[in-house]
């Protein structure tokens, strides 16, 4: 019957990955970087500043000899609330544009970061394209982010030559790498910067080191009140989404609406997928509600970030929980951990592709 057949067409779409033709997949790359330029051409709200800010001048400094990571913090050369927190390695690439005004730094890093996570979502699973039409893309183009770069390494592998530049979130994001042979040259490109980096500056990794060390507001998911719930998605530990959520909440970072990007693509639905890009404009909602509201006007920024990650936990971390959990625990694992696994119960051992629960090939 037509209906029918147009009701299982829809079922299809919403429940399994679509690969776009490449050239179509390029006019979405295209959209989404036209998209993400505009918006960080028109950042800057006071003292808000985007990162990519203050690499820009990193690099500057460096092509003029001198020490970023003595001149950028509070009361410095460069006034910024933080010191450097970035390795050199991130520095470098920005490099070929010190010479352009500050803006093309950040239009370049949005419009490409954003162009290439579109091209690859687009050609593994199109239903991702929703996370466009959320507020974490939105927030990580206005600070032109390195997280949609690191992101788009799940579905273009070479991108992990950019590890160096953001290795926290970087190694969050090499956990979801599904084809390792094409990783590990993008890895080999990543030592590869980090040796140039040793080559311009000796000194730069315990700088780097110590500059981490001031932190005040970097911390693991796990520590906000709440946080050990989000360990649930462990019971889903075959699947790359279960795996790549869990290394989420144990990095320490920045809690901010711009971290739950990678969020919305977890889920194996386009319904969850949805849901999750939809609950991005919540934490805003809620914060100018009590009890934070209040304290708005008074918080330092740790208090900020304090209140950001205890709405986010709950506002959509567990959501991205509950959605990980309606997936079967299957998936492909080393043999070594197959014949560790083997004694486990059936409910939490899960199983490899093509097998039963009992581990026999199912029929």
């Amino acid at each position: 019957m037509p209906g029918s057949e147009g009701a299982t067409s829809l079922k299809k779409v919403i429940a399994e990955p679509i690969s776009l033709p490449r050239n179509v997949a390029l006019v979405f790359a295209l959209v989404a970087a036209v998209s993400a330029g505009f918006i960080a051409s028109n950042a800057v709200q006071g003292d808000l500043r985007p990162d990519v800010d203050q690499l820009w001048f990193a690099a500057r400094a460096v092509l003029e000899g001198r020490n970023p990571y003595e001149l950028i913090g509070p009361g410095r050369e460069y006034n910024y609330s933080w010191q450097l927190y970035y390795p050199l390695p991130a520095v470098l690439l920005f490099t070929p544009l010190a010479a352009f005004p500050v803006i093309v730094a950040r239009v370049v890093m949005a419009a490409i970061a954003s162009g290439l996570l579109a091209y690859g979502i687009a050609r593994c699973d199109a239903r991702g394209l929703v996370v466009f039409l959320t507020r974490a893309f939105y927030v990580n183009a206005w600070y032109a982010q390195w997280t949609p770069l690191l992101v788009a390494t799940w579905y273009l592998p070479l991108l992990a030559a950019f590890v160096a530049a953001k290795p926290t979130i970087g190694l969050v994001m090499l956990t979801g790498v599904r084809e390792w042979r094409t990783a590990r040259r993008g890895l080999l490109l990543a030592m590869a910067l980090a040796a140039i980096a040793f080559v311009v500056r000796p000194t730069w990794f315990s700088e780097w080191l110590a500059a981490l060390a001031t932190n005040t507001h970097l911390r693991p998911w796990l520590t906000v009140t709440g946080g050990p719930i989000l360990l649930l998605a462990l019971l889903r530990w075959r699947r790359w989404e279960a795996r790549v959520f869990t290394m989420f909440t144990l990095i320490p970072q920045t809690f901010h609406p711009l971290a739950t990007l990678p969020l919305v693509l977890l889920p194996g639905s386009l319904i969850g997928k949805a849901t999750i890009g939809a609950l991005t404009y919540l934490p805003n909602w809620v914060l100018v509600r009590e009890p934070f509201g209040s304290r708005l006007a008074t918080a330092t920024p740790e208090e900020m970030f304090s209140m950001y990650g205890t709405i986010l936990l709950w506002c959509m971390l567990l959501p991205t929980v509950l959605f990980i959990l309606r997936l079967p625990n299957e998936g492909s694992v080393p043999q070594v951990v197959e014949r560790f696994v083997a004694r486990w119960p059936a409910w939490i051992r899960g199983r490899a592709p093509g097998l039963s629960d009992s581990g026999l090939e199912r029929p």
